[in-house]
């Protein structure tokens, strides 16, 4: 599996997004059920979506998304870098 250890786009930035979904996990918060969905884009890039949508929870490994999402931060998970997307309107593709 290829990674490239690079952040994707700029903070704020509206990206249209092409990603396949690597794991997840739930959490379950005062407000319900929380999606964490550890992604890949087509070059390798770690992408991160916390997401409360049916789309994410619903989201299993395999999943193909595209869509459009806000770039929310850009951190760095056991030396890998990762943006962290917010706002994600997806499609599974």
């Amino acid at each position: 599996e290829q990674t490239l250890n690079e952040h994707l786009g700029q903070l704020k930035e509206r990206l249209v997004l092409e990603l396949t979904v690597v794991r997840t996990h739930h959490i379950e918060t005062d407000y319900g059920t929380k999606a964490i969905v550890s992604m890949r884009d087509n070059d390798g890039r770690s992408v991160v979506w916390f997401g409360t949508s049916d789309r994410a929870i619903g989201a299993q490994v395999g999943d193909k998304f595209t869509g459009k999402a806000t770039v929310k931060a850009h951190e760095e998970y056991n030396g890998i870098a990762q943006t962290v997307i917010t706002r994600g309107t997806f499609k599974v593709a």
